[in-house]
């Protein structure tokens, strides 16, 4: 192995009286891919916080090419040329891709030679394939390009440490590929590591050289690639999530009602039946996000959803919608957790249902029962990350819809996060309450599918039913 790019030895921190990291010790070496799987991501945020920033360590060091940057004792100001690649941009939106490059140039002329600027952003992206001429905003780019970008400027800029972190929530899986083929060449051919985060280990050990598993803020394991086995791994994952095998996949009947239709150009048609759960995978991220834009627009879209026959865009009362990400966008923090729950409740009998006191009343005894004192709660500030996602499931049960839409419910959520979703999505479908989940990546969502949906080139590429998910691994999916 080569130098030692970054080094960690028996790093213990503490953030607001709880202790993040325990005696945390690895080390990134030059040109190494170093897979990491967080199980509750205890301590995630505050190891990459510590890798770029630097901060004083309770105790243990850490070392930066070489030199040390933290200690018990003190830390260094500076921050360490680590850079984090994640779903959000770090590119200036208002500056083209060249000047994104140059910009942040700080020795030469002030005066930009736009030609020649434009001839070097051409000449750094050509190895790579990538045929961009400089003058490409960053809104413009597509998000597999946008990501490519960003690790070929921080290597452009001489970053040494490039983070990726959770690529399957925001990229499907051809383009996952299209990145390892980029970091693997960069690891070989100049030498820049990688930490490379993901809860898909089989994601991990297709490119990486080695592994650590972290829970709790400790390493509880740290080997090279070669020595991880599929039995090791099955291990782990069995016991932390052993709670899994008590649901039960739906098989649908012989003759199912269908309940609603999504269409489209080409030809484009894709029943659901009632009762069923369907996982719809976007292979090449193109039609996941038109197809949550049917339910919100009358505008000409590219799909159209008809639910009973009606439109759902002008039957909103037919169907709930949890988008990515969800505690921040569909929650309203300032507000209490009873206006949460009911705010979107429909009822033509009722409109202002979740106003009526009586009805407020009697809502917050039934759910008392289910969620304790915090049913009382003014605000949502002081609410726990699972609380929050209990409190928008339950939001989707209570809405009573004929179907709900839910976009990437695993991304970016640990082990135990996703036991909860999966459970809840469960209790939703026992209730009735049929389920689309629209995805760029299975994460677990075969735990509770009645059917998985192949979507490429914006068709319907390939349909597999319970008893033959695993087929689907022919397209490099995760499907265990």
């Amino acid at each position: 192995m080569n130098n030692e790019i970054l080094s960690l030895y028996h790093v213990s921190l503490s953030e607001n009286g709880n202790e993040e990291l325990r005696e945390v010790t690895f080390s990134l070496y030059e040109g190494d891919i170093l897979g990491l799987i967080s199980l509750d991501n205890q301590g995630l945020a505050a190891l990459l916080d510590l890798i770029i920033k630097n901060r004083r360590l309770d105790c243990g060091y850490l070392f930066f090419r070489g030199a040390e940057v933290c200690s018990n004792l003190e830390h260094s100001y500076k921050r360490n040329k680590a850079v984090i690649i994640e779903s959000k941009s770090h590119l200036f939106p208002s500056l083209n891709i060249a000047e994104n490059f140059f910009s942040v140039k700080q020795k030469g002329s002030w005066l930009i030679n736009r030609r020649k600027q434009n001839l070097q952003i051409r000449t750094i992206f050509e190895p790579y394939g990538l045929k961009l001429t400089g003058s490409e905003y960053p809104d413009s780019l597509s998000l597999l390009d946008r990501c490519r970008v960003e690790i070929i400027k921080a290597k452009t800029l001489g970053f040494k440490v490039i983070i990726l972190q959770d690529l399957s929530s925001f990229l499907g899986p051809k383009e996952i590929r299209c990145v390892q083929e980029l970091i693997k060449r960069l690891a070989e051919s100049d030498g820049i590591s990688f930490l490379y985060l993901s809860n898909q280990h089989p994601e991990l050990m297709s490119v990486c050289t080695r592994l650590v598993i972290m829970y709790s803020g400790i390493i509880i394991l740290n080997k090279d690639i070669k020595s991880v086995t599929e039995h090791m791994m099955l291990t782990v994952r069995n016991h932390f999530m052993k709670s899994i095998t008590k649901l039960r996949r739906t098989f649908l009947t012989v003759y199912p009602e269908e309940l609603a239709v999504i269409t489209g150009a080409n030809g484009f048609n894709l029943p659901v039946s009632k009762g069923e759960c369907v996982v719809l995978l976007d292979l090449d991220n193109k039609a996941v996000p038109q197809i949550s834009d049917a339910l919100f627009s009358r505008r000409q879209l590219p799909y159209r959803i008809f639910i009973e026959g009606k439109d759902a865009y002008f039957h909103p009362q037919l169907w709930s919608f949890i988008p990515a990400d969800p505690l921040n966008n569909i929650l309203f923090p300032t507000m209490s957790y009873i206006d949460n729950l009911t705010l979107r409740n429909f009822s033509s009998k009722l409109p202002q249902f979740w106003m009526c006191p009586r009805y407020r009343k009697h809502i917050s005894a039934e759910y008392r029962e289910k969620v304790g004192d915090i049913i009382d709660s003014n605000n949502l500030f002081m609410l726990s990350r699972r609380e929050l996602y209990e409190l928008i499931y339950m939001r989707a049960a209570f809405e009573r819809p004929k179907i709900l839409f839910i976009v990437q419910p695993f991304s970016r959520l640990d082990m135990y996060q996703r036991i909860h979703i999966l459970k809840y999505i469960s209790d939703l479908k026992r209730k009735g309450i049929t389920v689309v989940i629209i995805a760029i990546s299975l994460s677990d969502s075969l735990q509770v599918a009645s059917r998985l949906v192949l979507l490429q080139n914006q068709r319907i590429e390939r349909e597999f039913t319970p008893d033959n998910f695993d087929k689907a691994a022919e397209y490099g999916l995760i499907v265990r």
